[in-house]
């Protein structure tokens, strides 16, 4: 697993910060399944996954009237791509052009699985903060999300479209938001 993070501030005066961040991340993982008759191979899979995640984001924050009003805005984007690598052995039942005889090229044994927890993220908020009293705040804010998910295994209305597994398989699917909300806080 490898993440770096780039990130810079910039403060021109007491009543303006501005802020932007770049974050990168890597994982990996390999699993190897295979089976055996006495001490001879017959199958062989590897599974490996990667995933790879960029994020980028932007921030300010406005003191309109110091102490008191305060403005902030926050806009984040993230695109994870994911990827499952399955290899097989030639000589065996997983191996798809092995067996083109029986099944026709492409069609079931051993492929690779190219959106595999595939998601873009993109956040958008605003919000504004007046400091009613030293302790207590009254905040207005609004929020945007579009979220975008691409699976193998995300639910459709087959019965076992991909896993027999159907009461672990999430419902995942693209949504957009739009929410405004309004906020006391008391600070001790």
């Amino acid at each position: 697993y490898d993440t770096y993070t780039v990130e810079a501030d910039y403060t021109p005066n007491d009543r303006a910060t501005f802020g932007a961040y770049y974050t990168y991340e890597k994982d990996a993982t390999t699993n190897q399944w295979s089976t055996l008759t006495g001490v001879a191979l017959n199958n062989l899979l590897n599974y490996a996954g990667r995933n790879r995640t960029d994020t980028f984001g932007l921030n300010a924050a406005l003191q309109i009237v110091p102490g008191q009003w305060t403005c902030s805005f926050n806009a984040m984007r993230q695109k994870v791509d994911g990827l499952m690598d399955i290899t097989a052995r030639e000589q065996g039942s997983f191996y798809t052009p092995g067996r083109t005889t029986l099944i026709p090229p492409g069609q079931g044994g051993a492929a690779d699985i190219v959106d595999f927890d595939d998601t873009a993220l993109t956040t958008i908020s605003a919000r504004l903060d007046y400091t009613v009293a030293k302790a207590w705040t009254i905040s207005l804010g609004y929020l945007f999300e579009d979220y975008d998910f691409s699976d193998a295994y995300a639910s459709t209305d087959l019965l076992m479209p991909q896993a027999v597994y159907i009461f672990l398989k999430p419902d995942y699917g693209p949504y957009t938001a739009h929410v405004v909300y309004a906020k006391l806080g008391y600070r001790f």
